[in-house]
């Protein structure tokens, strides 16, 4: 797929743009475009672990060319359904994550800052972390009067980013609270076709989630569909979502004994 950075009243010249720009930029979108897919994948878009050996081809934009017309960057980057291999992408079923597969890095970054930017987007694939890096935007410029478009002839809507239109995301970072820590009782479900992505049927209502890292998938497998208790973080997005990270499971029975601890 192809996409074009247009970078107007380039400071550099018509034609022209330094090498640490360039790099900052680079730097902004992947971290961006990774933050949008993991939030897709796992529930958040940050990771303790490692990143996943089979992310970097998905993850891959290239720049194939500069051209003058102000500063324009000529980009290309494969749809995630050539490049991100054993994913069953039937298991993103939300609205907005059935087209999963069609989408690129590039059309990644550039829906979730048109989404960050929107007033009235749903802002389902967003939270604080990913809020974070759309803010280090900032200092991909170098003068008050410059603006970044990136479009890719229609198919994705055109994003333009100014400096004062990052005001905005960091108001809607900040109104984020941090993630909290949680504890719950209630039946375990593992969500079909997916290793990690859970959902906690409590009292209170439902929470989805996903297992941490550091949780063997086969100690837990004991839970599903029954009665336990839950550990681990809550995390914020905006509109009032939460997703839970869980970081322990054991029996009810054990829970018990946790709650009248406290």
């Amino acid at each position: 797929m192809k996409y074009e950075i247009t970078i107007d009243k380039p400071i550099e010249g018509n034609g022209h743009i330094d090498f640490r720009r360039l790099a900052q930029l680079a730097d902004v979108i992947s971290k961006v475009a990774e933050g949008a897919l993991q939030l897709r994948l796992r529930g958040i878009s940050i990771t303790a672990g490692r990143k996943q050996a089979k992310l970097d081809d998905a993850l891959r934009i290239d720049l194939v060319g500069v051209k003058k017309g102000s500063t324009r960057l000529m980009i290309e980057c494969s749809s995630l359904g050539d490049t991100l291999k054993g994913i069953q992408f039937d298991v993103f079923r939300h609205e907005g994550q059935s087209d999963l597969a069609e989408q690129t890095p590039m059309s990644l970054f550039m829906n979730t800052f048109n989404d960050a930017l929107d007033g009235n987007a749903s802002m389902e694939f967003l939270d604080k972390p990913l809020l974070n890096q759309l803010r280090a935007f900032k200092k991909v410029f170098r003068a008050p009067e410059e603006a970044f478009r990136v479009c890719n002839e229609g198919r994705t809507k055109e994003l333009i980013v100014e400096r004062e239109s990052l005001k905005r995301i960091a108001v809607l970072e900040e109104s984020l609270p941090e993630p909290e820590r949680i504890v719950l009782q209630g039946t375990v479900d593992l969500l079909q076709h997916s290793s990690s992505r859970i959902r906690v049927k409590g009292p209170d209502g439902t929470m989805e989630g996903f297992l941490s890292d550091e949780l063997d998938r086969s100690e837990v497998a004991q839970f599903w569909t029954k009665e336990a208790t839950v550990m681990g973080l809550v995390h914020f997005k905006p509109g009032g979502r939460r997703t839970i990270e869980v970081q322990r499971i054991f029996p009810v029975e054990q829970g018990h004994d946790y709650f009248t601890k406290q």
